[in-house]
């Protein structure tokens, strides 16, 4: 802003302002009040902007009218840079990483859901895996083990870029302990503990590192040709988000931890259909969580940093499916297919709220919308030792329009 007249009172105003000879993506302006006369400058990036995410962005810079020095820096760098660089600098901006938090999460919810069936398996099956129950369809009211058990994998999830949004590569790893008991009348409960890291890598010119630990209870009633088993899990993530604005050839880092509290809850019917060398069980459920990510806040000294808002979001899925086991194989091992169909019943639609920390107005930024359907699938095989001691290896993965994952674990039980 610069100061073109001044005295104790000015009256009237300029007739026009011509902007002859200046950048396209400089606007100049007159601002008046009562002893003074200023000529301001303003960028006209929304003139470029093309996509819904650009223009929101375009619209924040463009209203900044007392820049500070930094900003006054990038500001002077964007101008000069050629149409593609403006849009690739205002996508860089927008902070679109902040979105795809809450759809990891729900991932990796999922699969530690996954993982408090792997102990019960051998029951829901009753495919000789029991122990102690070398008979097919024995009544667990027989016996009142207790079944100690680990597991420990990995595997890797990437979400695609589509519409205008980035995508990002998940690879991690889990280690989840856990005990269970046989009660009768048909009944296991068991209560687990599960801590998993995360790396992550955005298309969108960022990285992120993700640990979450998790907390569940479960249990199954397992009288002949039907089972129902249900889960509870509550899980908090806490993250390390690092992104890269570039303008040009400069680039500013920024940085910010993020949390997410999740609780969840699962719930399966199944029923038996019977022949001479497999049990196929078809089942229903039903999945639902709620995740409550706190404000976030970027350091960077860019003046581009960002103030995420909080969020609660509710995740509900349908689950059709079926499970096909053998009984038991050569060597005494076991082997069982899992297929599940995901149905989403409530908003597919992902995005955050957020506002520059120095400057603009709160706005919206749209992620990646969220899968409909999603269909899952694993791999299990087994084997027993001593009738108390079982290890077994699982292959498990999740597809869906717009992402895919999959994970390799192995896990190890002990019945005392």
């Amino acid at each position: 802003r610069y100061t073109i007249m001044q005295g104790s009172s000015v009256t009237g105003t300029y007739g026009s302002l011509s902007s002859s000879g200046m950048l396209n993506l400089i606007r100049p302006g007159l601002f008046y009040d009562p002893q003074h006369v200023y000529l301001i400058f303003t960028t006209n990036t929304s003139s470029v902007a093309q996509t819904c995410q650009q223009q929101i962005i375009a619209r924040q810079i463009d209203g900044i009218t007392n820049a500070n020095s930094q900003q006054s820096t990038i500001l002077n760098q964007l101008i000069i840079l050629s149409n593609p660089d403006i849009r690739r600098a205002l996508d860089t901006m927008a902070g679109e990483q902040h979105s795809d938090d809450l759809l990891t999460t729900g991932i990796i919810n999922r699969q530690f859901i996954r993982r408090l069936y792997d102990p019960l398996r051998p029951t829901v099956t009753k495919n000789c895996e029991t122990p102690r129950c070398w008979g097919l369809f024995q009544n667990l009211s027989q016996f009142k083990d207790t079944t100690f058990w680990g597991e420990f994998g990995g595997g890797q999830t990437h979400l695609y870029g589509k519409g205008g949004t980035y995508g990002l590569n998940m690879r991690g790893c889990e280690l989840t302990l856990g005990f269970q008991k046989s009660f009768p009348y048909n009944l296991i409960f068991g209560l687990a503990g599960s801590h998993e890291f995360d790396s992550l890598q955005y298309a969108g010119h960022g990285s992120g590192k993700s640990s979450t630990g998790f907390l569940g209870a479960y249990g199954l009633y397992r009288p002949n040709f039907w089972y129902v088993l249900a889960n509870f899990a509550y899980g908090n993530s806490t993250n390390t988000l690092k992104r890269t604005i570039i303008v040009g050839s400069s680039q500013y880092k920024t940085s910010s931890h993020p949390t997410v509290n999740q609780f969840s809850f699962y719930s399966e019917l199944g029923y038996d259909l019977q022949s001479k060398y497999i049990l196929t069980q078809l089942f229903a459920g039903i999945e639902s969580g709620s995740y409550s990510r706190g404000r976030a806040s970027e350091h960077s000294s860019s003046g581009f940093q960002l103030i995420i808002d909080s969020r609660y979001y509710t995740n509900v899925f349908s689950r059709f499916g079926v499970h096909i086991s053998t009984y038991r194989l050569p060597c005494n091992t076991f082997a069982s297919l899992d297929l599940s169909w995901l149905k989403k019943l409530v908003n597919t639609q992902n995005n955050i709220r957020a506002r520059f920390a120095d400057f603009g107005n709160p706005f919206t930024i749209n992620g990646t919308k969220l899968d409909n359907n999603t269909f899952e699938a694993a791999f299990t095989i087994s084997s027993r030792f001593f009738r108390d001691l079982r290890v077994y290896a699982e292959t498990t993965g999740e597809i869906g329009s717009n992402f895919y994952s999959y994970n390799v674990q192995g896990g190890l039980e002990f019945v005392w």
